[in-house]
């Protein structure tokens, strides 16, 4: 097979090989519907030959459903996709016979999130192109080294966080231990530095920032983090579905961050949100749509954090201190910050406001509770 990028290079039967990327792909179209696999870098020993087999197997399968003998064609992939065969043997799930890409490839046919979020996992198959040389188990110590000559810290731990899903499962599937889990800890730990702050605005700069979006789009979106203090990639990722009328509450169930929906929370547990008067004002106030999304874009999109910080968010903030309005300068995620504390001197207790805000007591103490700058010292 020659290797020129993004053609179709060879076919075998009804099934097309194509260089993608530096990956072979297979694609093909069977009753109507066109289907596409990759199934491993180009530079790998024996692809080649690997990928013939695959599509192979396809082809004959494909050629006995249209025999009528049913069931030979596995319209769902994971037939195809979870069984790696030579011409000696079929894999097995040791971790010799198992290499990262393969382990993702199969976590992206049968992962818990959204299928629109598939387009965006693009960035972890071009980050394991730049190991394809390190993908198996024994090279684990490898990796990190390599990918930090292509990525920072930040953006390199973002990366292993899905990979690590990925060998996690995994592992549990094939009742092994997982040689990846801790490849995390390899990042150099004097650069991998938070950002977080635990500084507050008060009520009333809360208030004075709500109003200050009353005429903007995204009035409903920044008045719902004031008003349930929940990560903002939550409720970005919020629809109507998640509101629960009978029970009055707010199932949160899911993030959109980094451009994927993901159908957990960060801390993989769901919570149920009570809706107060006020916050049940503001649900019947957002406009009802097409989009099944609470508080999306004005075209209908997933709001990108990022973006909206930048160009909405920080702007009305910098304005708003300037003027006097606010006493600091925040991003929008200390909204969260701001309202744990606020029900904390409101006299909620800790435990109470830790299960509401999806967090920890801990993690209430070292990372959310602000201090009170405008506090009058008693008189002893």
């Amino acid at each position: 097979m020659s290797k020129k990028k993004g053609k179709k290079i060879s076919k075998v039967g009804r099934v097309n090989i194509e260089n993608h990327n530096g990956y072979y792909r297979l694609r093909w179209t069977f009753e109507g519907v066109r289907r596409s696999l990759t199934v491993c870098p180009t530079n790998s020993l024996d692809s080649e030959k690997l990928t013939r087999l695959k599509a192979q197997e396809i082809d004959n399968d494909i050629n006995l459903e249209t025999l009528e003998i049913k069931d030979s064609y596995d319209r769902t992939l994971s037939k195809y996709s979870n069984r790696v065969k030579t011409e000696e043997k079929q894999a097995t799930s040791s971790p010799e016979s198992w290499n990262l890409f393969q382990i993702w490839e199969d976590y992206k046919q049968s992962a818990k999130v959204a299928h629109s979020t598939s387009s965006n996992w693009r960035v972890i198959d071009i980050a394991l192109k730049k190991i394809s040389q390190y993908l198996n188990s024994k090279d684990t110590d490898k990796v990190v080294p390599e990918l930090l000559k292509h990525y920072s810290v930040n953006t390199l731990d973002r990366h292993l966080k899905n990979l690590i899903a990925a060998t996690n499962k995994w592992s549990k599937q094939n009742k092994i231990d997982n040689p990846w889990k801790d490849i995390r800890s390899q990042l150099p730990k004097q650069k991998y530095t938070s950002k977080r702050t635990k500084e507050v605005w008060s009520n009333d700069e809360l208030n004075v920032i709500r109003e200050d979006f009353e005429c903007s789009h995204y009035y409903g979106y920044i008045s719902f983090l004031v008003l349930t203090g929940c990560r903002p990639q939550e409720a970005i990722a919020l629809t109507w579905d998640d509101i629960d009328w009978n029970s009055n509450c707010i199932s949160i169930n899911k993030v959109f961050t980094y451009g994927q929906l993901k159908l957990s929370t960060k801390t993989e547990k769901d919570r149920m949100f009570p809706v107060n008067p006020q916050l049940d004002n503001l649900i019947k106030s957002v406009c009802f749509s097409e989009h099944t999304l609470l508080f999306p874009t004005a075209t209908g999109k997933y709001i990108d954090q990022r973006n909206f910080n930048n160009r909405e968010f920080k702007p009305r903030i910098d304005r708003l201190f300037n003027e006097g309005k606010i006493s600091k300068k925040l991003p929008t995620y200390n909204i969260r910050n701001s309202w744990i504390t606020l029900m904390l001197k409101k006299g909620i207790d800790i435990a109470t406001v830790a299960k509401l805000a999806g967090t920890s007591e801990k993690m209430i103490i070292n990372n959310y509770w602000g201090s009170d700058s405008n506090v009058i010292v008693p008189i002893i």
